[in-house]
């Protein structure tokens, strides 16, 4: 047992209208569904959150503070999760063969998140190590919540007010709301359509630079999920550690968070960062300019069975013939940036930050 007091998030995600869903329906074919949805759901969650364990239909993580040292990368963990979710249930759905009730109701379901931040201490409880305290508590008690009577959401992320000021982000489009509980209090929480952000990911417009069509493609194969590369790609204080040169800040966020039309400054050369297309933890595509420069950049993330295969597509944007763009990335990549030997240092330094 260790007693010592840490602090961070605690995470629940509870698939919603499952107890009716179980009343209802086969429970052998019920249960394989339940297994199925689950093992995704761990699957986005970990190895970047601790699972503490699986509770019915709900799963129960946490986070330390040294584990998400940018905190918009847990809301990018909860939005892949239920993107996943979502998919896989159409897919189930699509593929289901068998007419039972369990099999056809499968869209009934949905996801909601809770996120809440405070100390706890970590215990072995029935031989698994699960944080407990008031904020585990508190987590749990928001699990009973007004958002679903007072929006008609199924499919959300409630963050406390508390989570949110340590992520350090404030998105757009939020349900506030005042929770109560005995024995806990009050509780500010602020809450994300995930359904809304679900279809824009799904029908938003793609910008995705093929390698086809780049000048220069360099790939890169790292020991460590999408997750942990998307966050050393994206964290600006991350990239300056492993970019060469580079002094990168992050500069506008239209809507309070990373996303499409968001920008980076680099202090050093002077360069812009323009977000075209954000997917987390898939894909983004960049516009980097400086006066006539312009640069097009598609990072593309593929998990295999020993981590990540990352591919940077860059492309001079222009009139140029395509020979002198080529030879212009060539030596962007090469003498410039030092792209591999900066992608090296990048997996040195997870690699001193995961030992740690």
């Amino acid at each position: 047992m260790d007693s010592q007091i840490q602090h961070g998030y605690i995470v629940l995600a509870d698939i919603s209208g499952f107890t009716s869903f179980m009343e209802e329906t086969e429970i052998a074919h019920s249960s394989n569904i339940l297994h199925d949805l689950i093992a995704n759901i761990i699957g986005y969650f970990t190895p970047t959150m601790d699972l503490a364990e699986v509770e019915g239909d709900a799963v129960f993580a946490y986070a330390a503070d040294s584990k998400i040292s940018r905190g918009e990368l847990l809301l990018e963990i909860i939005e892949a999760t239920y993107t996943a979710f979502r998919d896989r249930q159409r897919t189930m759905g699509h593929n289901a063969t068998c007419p039972c009730k369990a099999c056809v109701s499968i869209g009934t379901l949905d996801l909601k998140f809770i996120t809440h931040y405070g100390d706890y201490i970590l215990q072995d409880v029935a031989g698994k190590t699960k944080p407990v305290g008031s904020s585990v508590n508190a987590a749990h008690r928001l699990l009973k919540n007004n958002v679903g009577k007072t929006t008609g959401w199924r499919g959300y992320a409630l963050f406390s007010d508390k989570s949110l000021e340590k992520m350090g982000i404030r998105p757009d489009g939020v349900h506030t709301s005042l929770e109560s509980y005995e024995h806990v209090g009050e509780i500010k929480t602020s809450s994300i359509n995930l359904d809304e952000r679900y279809r824009q990911l799904v029908e938003g417009r793609k910008i995705f630079l093929q390698s086809e069509a780049a000048d220069v493609s360099v790939p890169h194969e790292f020991s460590f999920s999408p997750a942990a590369v998307w966050d050393w790609l994206s964290d600006p204080h991350k990239r300056i550690r492993w970019m060469k040169g580079s002094a990168w800040e992050a500069k506008e966020r239209p809507s309070g968070r990373t996303g499409p039309a968001a920008q980076n400054h680099c202090s050093n050369s002077n360069i812009i960062e323009q977000i075209l297309d954000w997917h987390p933890f898939d894909y983004y595509t960049v516009n980097l300019h400086k006066g006539i420069l312009n640069i097009m950049i598609t990072g593309e993330l593929e998990p295999t069975t020993k981590g990540t295969h990352l591919r940077w597509n860059i492309k001079l944007k222009g009139g140029l013939p395509r020979w002198i763009r080529r030879r212009f990335c060539r030596y962007l990549v090469a003498q410039k940036w030092h792209l591999t030997e900066s992608f090296d240092l990048m997996a040195q330094l997870m690699e001193e930050a995961d030992s740690k």
